[in-house]
């Protein structure tokens, strides 16, 4: 099933809240997103975690890098700050898969 953009972009917060329950899933989608939305850092940001509670560190640390590339400024503290997660434990989740791959600062 090819999804649509649209679809895409609505589902990455979804994805992101989600990401605990089903991390492989969470990748697949949003490795599909950063290919529609090529300069995007908020999906590569929560790609970086789910490979992070994969275990699949090295690639984590390259799609990091990646959105750096994009965004040298980026902070995980700043912009999710800016994110309506209405669960915090979302976020921790998030930032525990960045701590997990080595990128959280």
């Amino acid at each position: 099933m090819v999804l649509s953009r649209r679809r895409l972009l609505q589902g990455s917060m979804i994805c992101a809240a989600g990401m605990m329950q089903a991390p492989s899933t969470a990748a697949t989608l949003l490795k599909q997103r950063i290919l529609m939305v090529p300069n995007t850092d908020f999906s590569r940001a929560v790609l970086a975690s789910a490979l992070g509670h994969l275990g699949e560190i090295e690639e984590a640390r390259r799609v990091w890098n990646e959105l750096m590339a994009i965004n040298s400024h980026y902070t995980f503290a700043n912009h999710y700050a800016r994110q309506p997660f209405a669960n915090k434990d979302d976020v921790r989740r998030i930032a525990d898969g960045l701590d997990r791959a080595g990128v959280l600062h």
